[in-house]
């Protein structure tokens, strides 16, 4: 009897060791193209500039496209997402956007409360450009 408790413990622990790390391993990409607005903001929030230029706005949601991103749960890459915010509202749903300034090529991405890490999608030299361009400091 004592084998048979054994063996269903060490079964049950099995399978949800399993499940644990599975859901550890669940990406999540993300397509911002056609989004409803876009807008970079200072870490307070106190500036907010909308992107109005369909060329920067279309360069902005493809840069912050987040393919096979990576739970913060799973990990967290040593960068610092500390420069602007780029709020992103698309078919009503907002996501935050923080990319990294100290060569990482990193995003972090805020949805529904989860963190999420995914690489850049095209030139940091540009998108912080487009930042310069709407007065917005970058550091």
């Amino acid at each position: 009897m004592k084998k048979i408790v054994t063996a269903v413990t060490c079964i049950v622990i099995a399978i949800g060791l399993f499940f644990g790390i599975r859901s550890a391993f669940i990406t999540k990409s993300f397509y911002f193209n056609d989004a409803e607005s876009v807008t970079i903001s200072d870490l307070e929030n106190k500036k907010v500039v909308e992107i109005t230029d369909k060329e920067d706005k279309r360069f902005i949601e493809t840069f912050c496209s987040g393919r096979n991103s990576f739970p913060g749960t799973l990990e967290t890459p040593a960068c610092f997402f500390d420069t602007v915010r780029v709020t992103i509202v698309k078919n009503g749903k907002t996501y935050y956007v923080y990319p990294t300034n100290d060569g990482c090529d990193n995003l972090l991405i805020k949805y529904k409360g989860t963190e999420y890490y995914a690489s850049m999608n095209g030139s940091l030299k540009k998108f912080v450009k487009i930042v310069q361009k709407n007065r917005l400091s970058w550091t």
